[in-house]
């Protein structure tokens, strides 16, 4: 796997579940080229308990309640790699992915 050091800062809790692997893909606005090893970094906004609950609650109901989170979200780390291997457009996105979730929430 190429490493560029690129690296993406993502909020808490998203960044803990993206590398734990809960959390299978990110969406953003803009397009990369990048493909291979992109690092995660968690930025230093902390997550309310609220927060955390709230997507807990969604993921735990995503996979029918057999999850095994994060004990803790740290802030200001850089948490780990992952491999970037695709990147979609946004309406692409929507029509393949989030359909599953939406579905999810009727």
């Amino acid at each position: 796997m190429s490493d560029e050091g690129m690296c993406l800062s993502m909020h808490q809790p998203w960044a803990s579940l993206l590398m734990s692997g809960v959390k299978k893909h990110e969406g953003r606005s803009w397009y990369t080229a990048h493909r291979g090893r992109l690092w995660i970094a968690s930025a230093a906004k902390e997550a309310s308990q609220e927060e955390i609950s709230e997507v807990e609650g969604f993921y735990r109901n995503y996979y029918g309640g057999k999850v095994e989170f994060p004990r803790d979200y740290p802030v200001g780390y850089l948490l780990g790699s992952v491999d970037l291997v695709d990147v979609l457009p946004q309406e692409e996105y929507r029509e393949k992915v989030a359909v599953e979730v939406w579905m999810l929430l009727l």
